[in-house]
């Protein structure tokens, strides 16, 4: 249990405190008396929920701690926070919300990713696909998307803009990916012939 994977599984117990958080002020504005210690709450445990993300993993690496919990609890809580954040704030209304196709959207697109990965471990025995830069910009735009609609600056255009872009970031990443695994299934398929 190093350093940086005590800050990890904080993030991960933030979740629940943060979607109680969200819901809390969204009540609040139903019932036409917002309560803006809620809503800043709730925008301050989700920043440093998502700043912690780059302290552990630069923890880790300063102080040589890497380890495979870590390797494995990093990416599920950021995986989590974000879609805790997506899916709170596509169900309650902050003043603004995320249109219900762009929760189901991402959370397709995450179940198939995972569906294809299992697929090709358990079928091929390896299911190496490096992450691509659009992938990350698609998680970066959803950050952005999900800080849109807690600021709410005046200002800002309706949340729909950061949504279309970020639905394009993803639908490229996601065809790179699967074209990526159909790439190596050819690829590791042509071996086995081969030996055959």
């Amino acid at each position: 249990m190093t350093p940086a994977n005590k800050i990890t599984i904080a993030r991960l117990l933030s979740i629940p405190v943060f979607i109680y958080l969200a819901v809390r002020y969204a009540n609040t504005v139903a019932a036409g008396a917002p309560e803006p210690v809620f809503r800043w709450s709730a925008v301050l445990l989700f920043t440093i929920a998502a700043v912690s993300d780059f302290f552990d993993g630069y923890l880790a690496r300063r102080s040589n701690q890497k380890s495979r919990l870590g390797a494995a609890l990093d990416p599920i809580a950021d995986k989590l926070l974000i879609t805790s954040a997506l899916v709170t704030l596509s169900l309650v209304n902050w003043g603004q919300q995320f249109p219900l196709w762009f929760m189901w959207l991402n959370i397709a697109r995450d179940l198939a990713l995972l569906t294809a990965w299992c697929t090709m471990l358990a079928v091929l025995g390896k299911a190496d696909i490096a992450p691509h830069w659009t992938g990350k910009a698609c998680t970066t735009m959803l950050f952005v998307c999900i800080g849109w609609i807690m600021f709410d600056f005046p200002f800002l255009p309706p949340v729909i803009f950061p949504v279309g872009l970020t639905c394009i970031f993803l639908f490229t990443s996601t065809y790179l990916h699967f074209r990526e695994g159909f790439r190596q299934s050819n690829e590791l398929g042509y071996r086995h012939h081969s030996k055959q």
